[in-house]
């Protein structure tokens, strides 16, 4: 990827904290961020947090598929441990894509 657009992501990252069993977002609200960790672990369950599917861990991304669908998010994003987060908007993120389209052909 071009430095200039990875730039042009960062400038546009906001901070989030979450405290251990706070959760980024739930399913089936509409999504508009995607969501970057910094520290900590999070875990993507079902909406009565019976069923993990997946854990994530520093360095790992989610959120994208209802940033980039429109559609409402597929899983409840529940913070096992307190996290540092980053986010992006939708509006924000678009905006980027408009610029270098080429880092999404």
């Amino acid at each position: 990827c071009d430095d200039a657009f990875i730039k042009a992501i960062v400038l546009q990252l906001r901070p989030q904290v979450l405290l251990g069993g706070d959760a980024a977002f739930k399913e089936n609200e509409q999504g508009t961020e995607m969501y970057f960790i910094m520290r900590g672990e999070m875990r993507m369950t079902d909406s009565t947090l019976s069923v993990v599917y997946n854990t994530l861990y520093s360095g790992a991304y989610f959120g994208e598929l209802a940033m980039l669908t429109g559609q409402p998010r597929t899983a409840t994003a529940l913070a096992t441990t307190d996290c540092v987060l980053f986010y992006i908007n939708q509006q924000d993120f678009e905006s980027i894509a408009k610029q270098w389209p080429k880092a999404f052909s």
